[in-house]
């Protein structure tokens, strides 16, 4: 995925200038814990998985000026074969993260089109504090997928003089939580196998990062001087801003229960804006019946719940002793 480098550039306040300043990049690698859901047999796995993350962002900005944010995931290949399983697609992909200065965020943004995605993605704000990407699938069709997602774009407004964070991969509350739908990444693995036909394999992975902001920006600005005034007005926009908020949860209440729709709106960027995370309660209850698992050996179930991103190293232990053990008994015979 492209990388925004270079020059950062920032709109000052009143009147409206162009401002420019260096820029600052990091890159950080994102560990995390993933565990499967919904294997045949409940042969679900645990196994690491590592992605990168690079944030783009001012080195400084004054306190009350308007700057922009960008943030690169690059996730983890995922696999198009794995043993007797072919990997077709991961649906109903997810990826959150915190905002580590929620008075500072004024709107985000989707920019490209990313690589290997089946769908539009699309930026939600959910609890006005986590954004999330979702809205599409990873075309795999038994091909190594090295895929990527579209640049996520923030608009910010330094609402304080000091350090301002920026994000993070989310962790707080459920996020936090292994094997939790709402963790950092979530998505859904299609896969074709010789013998137990097509399985629907729910994926969740914890991040393992922590909660520390992975770019700070400085904003400048001391007591008496412009930045106090700026201050002061960011103050009163956020208070503005708060009204609103109130004015909307006001009319939500009169909205049915259960009613989805009813919390949602759109800003004027186009970014969804949600009171509560819609696919926490993700279903991952697949696999086979009891009739339909007749006659299939443990070995190729052990390998339907490994699948998701790989085939783990308990299961090549039980498949070995599983050989062994026919072994011993054809020379016994």
């Amino acid at each position: 995925m492209a990388l925004a480098a270079a020059v950062g550039m920032s709109l000052g306040l009143s009147p409206l200038t162009v401002a420019t300043a260096s820029a600052a990049t990091v890159n950080k690698t994102i560990k995390s814990s993933c565990r499967t859901n919904g294997a045949p047999m409940n042969f679900n796995q645990t196994r690491g998985k590592t992605d990168t993350m690079t944030v783009t962002a001012p080195d400084s900005v004054k306190a009350g000026q308007e700057y922009e944010v960008r943030v690169d995931y690059k996730p983890e290949m995922i696999p198009g074969k794995e043993s007797i399983a072919v990997i077709k697609s991961a649906e109903n992909v997810v990826m959150r993260l915190t905002i580590d200065d929620p008075a500072s965020f004024v709107t985000a943004s989707l920019e490209g089109s990313g690589a290997r995605l089946i769908g539009t993605p699309k930026i939600s704000l959910v609890g006005g504090k986590t954004l999330v990407m979702s809205g599409f699938d990873v075309d795999v069709n038994g091909k190594d997928a090295h895929w990527a997602v579209p640049t996520i774009v923030m608009k910010m407004k330094a609402a304080k003089s000091g350090k301002i964070g920026t994000v993070h991969p989310a962790v707080e509350g459920a996020a936090g939580q292994f094997n939790n739908p709402e963790n950092f990444v979530t998505m859904k693995n299609v896969v074709d196998t010789q013998v137990i036909g097509t399985q629907h394999i729910q994926l969740h992975c914890q991040a393992l990062s922590g909660k520390g902001t992975l770019l700070a920006v400085n904003a400048a600005g001391g007591a008496g001087g412009p930045a106090k005034a700026n201050d002061k007005k960011a103050s009163k926009d956020k208070k503005k801003s708060d009204k609103k908020k109130d004015a909307k949860k006001g009319n939500k209440k009169d909205a049915k229960k259960g009613d989805k729709s009813a919390a949602r709106s759109t800003d004027a960027s186009g970014m969804e804006v949600l009171d509560e995370d819609p696919y926490k309660e993700e279903d991952s209850k697949d696999g086979l019946s009891g009739g339909a698992i007749t006659g299939i050996v443990i070995a190729c179930l052990v390998v339907a719940g490994g699948i998701g991103y790989g085939i783990y190293a308990g299961v090549n232990k039980k498949k070995k002793g599983g050989k062994g053990k026919d072994n011993k008994a054809d020379n016994k015979a």
